[in-house]
């Protein structure tokens, strides 16, 4: 089989891409060349489809042999004297090649890129808060995470890690982020814990955080996994000889 398809793709005059494809082998230039008819075909299209279309001529086989027969059955119902010409070589060589010649001008997309002012003031803002938002509970975070572990052995620290978990609450409230609340209260039963409060921190989980989690709609792995570890810890207890107990 010696028939073809040559693809080109220009944008405001410029070349940016050709190749050639026949349908049992690709860019096998030699026998693209050396044809008896060649129909051209101008097509006007956009990047996105034209990159669709030219990688379905690459990877696949039968789709090139579809794209060549419609465009050679199209071209014959509309120009009935290709077809007779067709036949005459067939009677003298007894095999034709035939050659289509895809040209594909691209769209110009100079009315997508208007600015929006309007739009882009608000996203900026909303860009800047989010970014102080999340650079600010970073630093909570951290030392947050300072005195909880000092509030181990001392319950003042656990009241101040408690106290930086409302910071931190008011600010994921700014973002409108259900993860980062659920995180901070998290943070609270944590405190609770330290602070020998087990009992209202079981009630914070049970009344508060369990019906919370269960309504985010895209619940992050991080906030299940620490959520798991919560009530593990919560539960859970050591008596004064170090072995658990549940509570």
């Amino acid at each position: 089989m010696y028939d073809s398809i040559e693809l080109i793709v220009v944008f405001r005059g410029f070349l940016i891409c050709r190749q050639w494809f026949c349908l049992d082998h690709l860019n096998d230039r030699q026998n693209v060349l050396s044809f008896d008819k060649q129909i051209k075909v101008k097509l006007i299209s956009d990047l996105v489809q034209t990159i669709i279309f030219s990688r379905k001529l690459v990877f696949c086989s039968n789709y090139r042999t579809l794209v060549f027969k419609h465009i050679r059955q199209q071209v014959l119902n509309i120009c009935p004297k290709f077809a007779s010409s067709v036949t005459g070589i067939c009677a003298v060589n007894e095999i034709t090649k035939t050659n289509v010649l895809l040209k594909i001008k691209l769209r110009s997309i100079d009315h997508q890129l208007v600015i929006d002012k309007s739009w882009n003031r608000r996203l900026t803002a909303l860009v800047s808060l989010r970014y102080e938002v999340d650079d600010n509970f970073s630093w909570l975070s951290t030392l947050g995470g300072a005195y909880s572990s000092l509030g181990e052995y001392d319950v003042n620290c656990a009241i101040k890690a408690g106290q930086i978990s409302v910071s931190q609450l008011r600010l994921a409230g700014l973002t409108g982020d259900p993860n980062l609340v659920a995180k901070c209260g998290i943070f609270m039963v944590y405190s609770l814990c330290q602070q020998h409060r087990r009992w209202e921190a079981i009630k914070l989980i049970r009344r508060t955080l369990y019906p919370f989690i269960t309504r985010i709609q895209f619940c992050d792995q991080t906030l299940k996994a620490m959520y798991s570890a919560l009530c593990y810890h919560t539960v859970i207890g050591l008596n004064n000889n170090g072995n658990m107990y549940f509570i």
